[in-house]
């Protein structure tokens, strides 16, 4: 009968000793997807602010390029306008 009832115990502990790791591997994932999930909207916030910045160039270059242009325009039109003058007066 002892060795009965060691072998019924035996048995009992190894579904609680299962269910207590199960319940440990359970809590993990949970824990391991909060994490993630705190990371994610700063992962979104962070690639957010780089397509921000990206843009934000992209506009900058974009305006510097039609400046320029009107740069060197203005600039050609001085220059024949000078030396329509010069070739004017001469």
């Amino acid at each position: 009968m002892l060795i009965e009832n060691r072998q019924l115990e035996g048995v009992s502990v190894a579904p609680q000793e299962q269910q207590h790791q199960n319940t440990h591997i359970a809590y993990q994932s949970h824990t391991h997807i909060a994490q993630k999930t705190c990371l994610l909207p700063l992962f979104l916030a962070s690639t957010h602010r780089q397509q921000e910045e990206w843009h934000t160039a992209h506009i900058a270059q974009h305006h510097h390029g039609q400046i320029q242009a009107v740069i060197v325009t203005h600039h050609t039109a001085v220059q024949h306008t000078q030396h329509g003058s010069v070739s004017g007066d001469g």
